[in-house]
């Protein structure tokens, strides 16, 4: 087993032990995850335990919206995000008469985590997940946020490898709670690599369990993406449900 692979089974095994607690064992988490139609037994969750192997993407998505947990904490960090501010509104005069007349309502949005570092869309960029540079108001439909909101976080793009969909400046929102690669071929998502983030078109070769992720531009085409195996559910970090650019 090498360095990388155990690492991950450390991290997952003490997550799934952490979100367990004394309320689950093996037997009742599996019976609980039957039920919502994951065929699962409990000697493989105890296999999990002893970290045999990692789970696959749709156990993982199972364990993500049982335990309410975005699918990236199972690998991640358990430092608790920043929570959202109370939203203030300046209800100035001519707010005011457009306010009253459509019913404006402060539950209409959400607040979703901007990061301080530009992610990149070429070479990845470091990028520190928990540091907030801000907040970006989102409308709460579940059309816009199919998921909870924190499975969000929105960052600024850099480079041009997704040029002319996605330029410098432009600002996208990511659902880590997406990261099944057979849901998202064809889709705009977000990759890990090298420490970094990067984005790119996902294409999901089914027979070779093969992810490629490739760029919009052309001139880019170095900076393609191939994922195997485990590298799969290590470095899909979400997907792009949305972007905002200024043109």
């Amino acid at each position: 087993m090498d360095n990388k692979s155990k690492l991950l089974k450390d991290i997952f095994v003490d997550h799934l032990r952490e979100a367990m607690g004394k309320e689950y064992n093996s037997e009742t988490l599996a019976a609980k995850l039957k039920a919502s139609g994951i065929a699962i037994t409990s000697q493989t969750i105890r296999d999990y335990q002893q970290k045999k192997w990692l789970p696959k993407s749709e156990v993982l998505w199972a364990l993500s919206q049982f335990f309410n947990r975005p699918m990236d904490w199972f690998f991640g960090e358990t430092e608790t995000p920043k929570p959202p501010p109370e939203l203030v509104l300046q209800e100035t005069p001519r707010f005011k008469t457009y306010s009253d007349k459509h019913r404006f309502s402060k539950e209409q949005y959400v607040p979703i985590r901007l990061l301080k570092d530009e992610i990149a869309a070429g070479l990845p960029a470091e990028i520190r997940e928990h540091d907030v540079e801000g907040w970006v108001l989102i409308y709460a439909s579940k059309e816009w946020m199919p998921h909870a909101p924190e499975n969000y976080t929105c960052a600024h793009i850099r480079g041009y490898s997704m040029a002319p969909i996605l330029e410098p400046g432009d600002i996208v929102a990511i659902d880590h709670a997406e990261r099944d690669p057979e849901t998202l071929h064809n889709k705009m998502v977000v990759f890990r690599d090298n420490s970094g983030v990067t984005v790119k078109w996902l294409r999901y070769v089914p027979e070779h369990r093969l992810v490629i992720g490739e760029p919009q531009n052309p001139a880019e085409k170095d900076s393609t993406i191939y994922l195997v195996g485990d590298e799969i559910h290590e470095k899909i970090v979400g997907k792009v449900a949305w972007w905002w650019g200024k043109r």
